[in-house]
C-alpha cells in the first residue's frame, strides 16, 4: 500500500501515458535506460 501511495504520487505530476511509459522502462529497460529512476528500487 505504501508503494502505491508513492506511485500514485507520481503519477500526479505526470499524464497517464506518461507514467504507463515509464512504468514500461522500469520494467523492460531496468538495466539499460534507469535514469530517472535511478536509487528508486
Amino acid at each position: 500500500l505504501n508503494e502505491y501511495a508513492e506511485e500514485s504520487k507520481e503519477m500526479q505530476s505526470m499524464t497517464k501515458e506518461e507514467y504507463l511509459a515509464s512504468l514500461r522502462r522500469r520494467s523492460s529497460g531496468f538495466s539499460r535506460g534507469v535514469s530517472r529512476y535511478r536509487g528508486v528500487a
